[in-house]
């Protein structure tokens, strides 16, 4: 970033009086700024390789252990396949915009690049609120879980998921690239030739997952903590008519049953 041309900067040039320290303190921002611009392309570089390794490491372990795979995990491996795909076919090219100023590889790839980038960021990001909801589900309602909840179930969520990512997506990607994309040597979306599509799509499919997890976790914390203490409560009641029962019996005490409880001499 240049900062030489910042109309604040002649008031200060031209004063013989006042030192020039606010050039100074510019100019040392400007080289940090161009200093964490030409880093950032390294770092999503490392960023995009781990991404994909870790990601298709746990993958692999669902495929190879079929003991992994409940119905659960079904939501969880569609987290891993959208986060595996955005890494393999979405980070590359922002990664290589950071070290090229100009879209070099056309309109059908910049097509292609902008579809990795918009739709499974999406997915990733609904999939973690269909992680909450069915939290929510388990947690709250857990017989109506264990009765519905199953394989097929889960993976008709998932799919349900991509289905309502594509019809949030391509009204707004297919016009953009027939009506509205700048040929200005970049590549993206043009957002503010169709802000009737872009800001509720921004709201409703990216935005919306902070939300639900912002408002549903809370909740599922409580309900654990609630489970927790009960379990607590449970187990020492037990432990302690237990203790009872054993304390009666061998005073000779054969009037002690399951349904009753001793007292204590």
């Amino acid at each position: 970033m240049n900062f030489t041309c910042d109309p604040i900067l002649p008031m200060f040039n031209g004063s013989t009086n006042l030192p020039n320290k606010s050039s100074d303190h510019l100019s040392v921002y400007s080289r940090i700024y161009d200093s964490f611009n030409d880093a950032v392309p390294y770092a999503m570089s490392i960023l995009c390789v781990a991404i994909s390794c870790s990601n298709a490491l746990v993958l692999s372990a669902f495929v190879i252990n079929k003991q992994l795979r409940t119905p659960f995990s079904v939501y969880l491996i569609n987290l891993l396949v959208s986060d595996l795909a955005q890494s393999l076919l979405d980070l590359p090219f922002t990664t290589m915009g950071g070290f090229l100023p100009v879209w070099p590889l056309g309109r059908k790839a910049c097509n292609f690049s902008l579809y990795g980038k918009w739709v499974y960021s999406a997915v990733v990001r609904n999939t973690h609120s269909l992680i909450s909801f069915n939290r929510v589900w388990a947690l709250f309602f857990p017989i109506h879980y264990k009765q519905n909840h199953t394989n097929a179930t889960a993976i008709w969520l998932c799919v349900a998921t991509w289905v309502y990512v594509h019809i949030w997506l391509l009204p707004g990607l297919i016009p953009d690239d027939l009506y509205y994309r700048l040929d200005d040597g970049s590549c993206q979306v043009n957002t503010t030739a169709n802000p009737t599509w872009a800001l509720p799509t921004q709201i409703v499919l990216y935005n919306s997952s902070v939300f639900v997890v912002a408002i549903t976790y809370p909740a599922i914390w409580w309900k654990v903590g609630v489970r927790a203490r009960m379990k607590t409560e449970f187990m020492h009641v037990r432990r302690d008519r237990s203790g009872l029962s054993r304390a009666c019996w061998r005073g000779g005490d054969h009037s002690c049953s399951k349904h009753t409880v001793c007292p204590r001499t």
